[in-house]
């Protein structure tokens, strides 16, 4: 695992990117979901908790707790994760956020579930792992959280965060006075129109020359140019894995490409999506 810190005035002080094998393995199949899926980022979670100690080397581990939000939370097992490398057990609450999308194309998230009434840990500080395109959904958990426990500091383990969600952070960072540690999985995307796509190849990409070069050799240069790491709603390939796959081919299908090793990656993709939709 290699970790590179992204000194960025716009993002949140200590930001990092992680550098890993379960992390490119899922950047390098964004048609995967199901089981492969769900292990690549359990693995994930473990090396996002190694980087966190490497930085944070006398963080207090009494002093963690866990915000998971549905639905895609509990499929990164942060708390198995964590049970893994420390052999301690992370207390949980959970929050139901629901992204609804308002008439100028952009979103709005609303809480409609929380455990916090049956949650009894007040830790100073908390985890989550979550996808940020726009950011509302974090927004959302800053607000109702912050409502409800005394949070000092805010760790969040991301297999995909656009450059706009990681300015949101900042600003939350500022907002609510307290540190957040933002760890990213190889690289921070752009963010497409629809405030909800993510491209590899992007105008506000940002990515060391180390993974491109890795992912352009896994995809052609030309569908690297083409494909996103993260379409539609990205707890799909957790809990509607056939949605995924759909959504994937419907995507993908009419693409055209002239690039020989581009062409025959696509193929096998879509390939691979289509075998998992057979009955």
């Amino acid at each position: 695992m290699e970790l590179i810190e992204l000194s960025n005035p716009d993002f949140p002080k200590h930001s990092y990117c992680v550098l890993s094998d379960a992390g490119i393995k899922i950047l390098e199949n964004v048609q995967s979901a199901e089981k492969s899926f769900h292990q690549l980022n359990f693995e994930l979670s473990k090396d996002f908790f190694g980087a966190l100690l490497q930085i944070k080397k006398f963080v207090d581990l009494t002093n963690l707790m866990e915000v998971s939000i549905l639905r895609s939370g509990p499929f990164y097992r942060v708390k198995g994760a964590f049970k893994e490398l420390t052999d301690k057990e992370l207390p949980q609450t959970t929050l139901g956020i629901k992204r609804v999308k308002q008439k100028d194309g952009s979103f709005k998230a609303e809480v409609y579930f929380d455990d916090f009434s049956r949650t009894n840990a007040c830790k100073k500080h908390v985890i989550t792992s979550e996808i940020i395109a726009s950011g509302c959904t974090l927004e959302k958990a800053f607000a109702e959280i912050l409502k409800n426990y005394e949070v000092e500091e805010w760790t969040i383990f991301s297999v995909a965060a656009s450059k706009k969600g990681a300015q949101l952070l900042a600003a939350l960072e500022k907002k609510y006075n307290l540190t957040i540690n933002l760890f990213v999985n190889g690289f921070i995307p752009g963010l497409a129109e629809n405030n909800t796509d993510m491209p590899f190849y992007h105008k506000e990409t940002i990515i060391s020359p180390k993974i491109e070069a890795v992912l352009r050799e896994n995809y052609g240069g030309e569908l690297f140019e083409k494909i996103f790491c993260c379409i539609g709603d990205g707890g799909n390939r957790f809990c509607t894995p056939e949605q995924h796959y759909q959504e994937f081919i419907n995507r993908y299908s009419s693409l055209s490409l002239s690039d020989e090793k581009s062409k025959k990656k696509l193929e096998a993709m879509i390939s691979e999506a289509k075998q998992n939709l057979s009955p």
